[in-house]
């Protein structure tokens, strides 16, 4: 992979006060160790739970970890381009840099070494070289600016979009050392001044232009050099070197903090159309890089104390409880797979959901950022989110672990063996899912690689089985760096809704640095829920786990999976409170309900086109149930929301020779397992299809 987090030059450090706490582990095998890596202050005592009932409170210790002592630690904000070797010395030279600024800093480096730099000092641009500064000219927000900085002769000029803003008495770079891209160096050598916006095609060149020449390229939008350089940093390699120069100078930038690549630059300032726009046929496009200067994808901390797993530990949802002097708590999740896999039965936790709904890994307004909360500089949601962040407890991140929890206790108090992994395992090893004949989920299943929807399908063509308990299943696309264990999620829209950013500077930003592949919904990237599912998401209600709820109204009372073996009765409401926070439902009825879709999306990527409305549904998929909640946020096909009655339905597809696809349609099916007789009778029916050993 391109990026490297454990590379980290010397960086100004910022420190969070408070208790905190994470692991880079999110699943284990026994006989593997847990890492717990800690901030904080005083002894800090650990308990393993064995997660087994259906909240996080009633864990099972199985374990008690001798006291550590926590001491606090930093962390190292802002991403930014390293460059090793930086110009030694010139009596003439020239750095030219296309920018957009998207948060004003009292200071921010665009581009600087030892000897020279070109930086933003409260919207001011301003140009050094030795001792001496000029500076002029203001700057506007979410606008590509270019800067010119020319040194000849000991005489200084500066150009802000092709105009000369000031002039002065200089002096030759005298300089050598590494050079930064987005980011000033303060006097003990670390990286300080971060910018938070979008760099295009930084130049360096050991000659001076005119003034006709620099005012035409700012005209032209050009990025291309104009002639011989000394560094030219192009961002546009998805497999190698991402901050690769171009030059014969060789100076290759390395990336710091995961910088966001795949940001158009300021040749392409408008929307693409989202069914037929691919970067890499767009010569306008220009790769440009966004930098943040709040940027913290993994906070680096050293391990504390770890956790070996006993060989015997059966697999399963488990956790770490952490509590300092203070009585403060914090968890630490993660599941053991199986040492040997033996089970019939695969169930994969919503991993890349819970590392979306980590949002608040602080509790601190100045450091928090994520899918759901925007960065405190400038608000774009979602992008990159790494694992080894600590998380507070926070009612959201503990649920996606809660929504789940009730299948687990459920098939452990029926004696149904089952083999656990976290999503990101099925995406390092696609091979596990040949081991088995089922594959289930439950909770919140919303986060989804284009490849984890893509093997399900190929596992159910030859004649595997998907359980999903599930709702607003398959919604966002991510893709995933396993070795840095990054996530990545485009958060963007057109139109205005809760959880996106819809802003002109997402304009055709919205194809991922990681796979290369269209972002944002997984429909929208050519991967519709329905494809596989058969359902889609239908809207949402708040709290999560508190919220409204509702049972269901039984629609083929005659199907075989309320008839037998086991006889269910259908009688209203059925599975009682199971449809609740976040439902799906078939694409024909949200249709019928909201409307046909208006806009266009790319291809379907597994060879199934979007079905048409007008036509009956297809006859592989039986809608079973169907419940409503009035007052609810409610979305429709183009993700449009509104207030209305969201819906619920369960659904099962049967295809000749294909496996059988069972979709409950909520967050919350599985909290009403055990408790509503007929909803566990019809599972049973359905498991045992599937050629699972069920009680009778």
């Amino acid at each position: 992979m391109v990026d490297d987090l454990a590379f980290l030059p010397p960086h100004q450090p910022s420190w969070v006060s408070g208790f905190h706490a994470y692991s880079r582990c999110l699943s284990v095998k026994p006989g593997e160790e847990v890492d717990l890596r800690l901030s904080g202050e005083g002894r800090v005592q650990a308990e393993v739970l064995r997660l087994r009932g259906d909240k996080v409170a009633q864990g099972e210790v199985i374990a008690v970890l001798s006291p550590v002592q926590a001491k606090s630690q930093p962390v190292h904000r802002g991403s930014y381009v390293y460059v090793e070797r930086g110009l030694e010395q010139a009596v003439a030279f020239t750095v030219e840099v296309w920018f957009r600024p998207l948060a004003l800093a009292p200071q921010s480096g665009l581009i600087s070494q030892r000897g020279f730099g070109l930086w933003l000092e409260e919207g001011q641009l301003c140009f050094s070289v030795g001792p001496r500064q000029i500076s002029g000219g203001q700057v506007s927000l979410k606008e590509w600016h270019h800067a010119v900085g020319c040194c000849e002769g000991g005489q200084l000029r500066l150009y802000l979009d092709g105009r000369l803003v000031a002039e002065g008495e200089g002096a030759a770079l005298m300089g050598g050392g590494p050079l930064r891209l987005g980011a000033l160096t303060d006097e003990e050598g670390r990286t300080s001044a971060l910018f938070t916006g979008d760099l295009c095609g930084p130049i360096l060149y050991e000659e001076v232009f005119s003034s006709e020449v620099i005012l035409a390229r700012f005209l032209e939008k050009n990025t291309e050099p104009t002639g011989p350089c000394a560094g030219h940093w192009k961002f546009d390699s998805l497999g190698g070197l991402p901050c690769r120069d171009v030059s014969v100078a060789g100076r290759h930038g390395k990336p710091v903090n995961y910088p966001i690549r795949m940001v158009p630059g300021p040749r392409r300032t408008e929307d693409s159309n989202w069914h037929t726009y691919d970067p890499a046929h767009d010569p306008d496009f220009g790769h440009a890089i966004r930098l943040m200067g709040d940027a913290l994808v993994d906070c680096r901390w050293p391990v504390a104390q770890t956790w070996q797993v006993p060989t015997d530990t059966p697999s399963g949802q488990y956790g770490i409880r952490l509590r300092d002097e203070a009585g403060q708590v914090r968890h630490v999740y993660f599941v053991v797979r199986p040492r040997h896999p033996r089970a019939r039965l695969m169930c994969l936790s919503t991993t890349s959901t819970r590392v979306a709904y980590n949002f608040r890994p602080f509790d601190h307004l100045e450091y928090d950022y994520g899918a759901y909360h925007p960065h405190p500089r400038y608000p774009i949601l979602g992008h990159l989110h790494g694992v080894a962040r600590p998380a507070t407890g926070e009612l959201w991140e503990r649920a996606t672990v809660e929504f789940e929890l009730p299948f687990y206790a459920w098939l452990d108090h029926h004696h149904i063996e089952y083999d656990l992994y976290s999503e990101w395992d099925l995406e390092a090893d696609p091979s596990l899912l040949d081991r088995y004949p089922v594959v289930a989920f439950a909770g919140h299943s919303e986060y989804w690689t284009a490849d984890h929807y893509q093997r399900l399908q190929r596992f159910v063509e030859r004649g595997g089985h998907i359980l999903s308990l599930s709702g607003n299943t398959a919604y966002w696309r991510v893709s995933l760096d396993l070795r840095n264990r990054v996530m990545e999620v485009r958060k963007h829209a057109r139109l205005p809704a809760a959880g996106i950013t819809c802003d002109p500077m997402i304009h055709a930003a919205h194809h991922h640095q990681l796979d290369g592949q269209p972002g944002a919904t997984m429909r929208e990237a050519g991967y519709p829920e329905w494809g596989l599912l058969g359902g889609l998401s239908n809207g949402w209600t708040t709290p999560p786990l508190e919220g409204p709820r509702a049972g269901y109204q039984v629609l083929a009372p005659e199907h075989w999976v309320f008839a037998g073996p086991r006889q269910v009765d259908t009688a209203p409401p059925f599975a009682d409170q199971a449809a609740g926070y976040e439902t799906d439902l078939s694409l024909h009825t949200l249709v019928a309900r909201c409307g046909p879709s208006e806009l266009n999306r790319y291809p379907d990527r597994g060879g199934r086109p979007e079905p048409d409305p007008d036509q009956p549904p297809d006859p592989a998929w039986t809608v079973l149930a169907r419940a409503v909640l009035p007052g609810s946020t409610v979305l429709d096909i183009d993700n449009k929301q509104f207030t209305g009655e969201m819906a619920s339905e369960m659904l099962l597809r049967e295809e000749p020779g294909q496996g059988l696809i069972f979709a409950a349609g909520s967050v919350l099916s599985s909290h009403v397992l055990g408790k509503d007789a007929g909803f566990t009778r019809m599972l049973f029916n359905i498991m045992e299809r599937m050629e699972l050993e069920v009680p009778a």
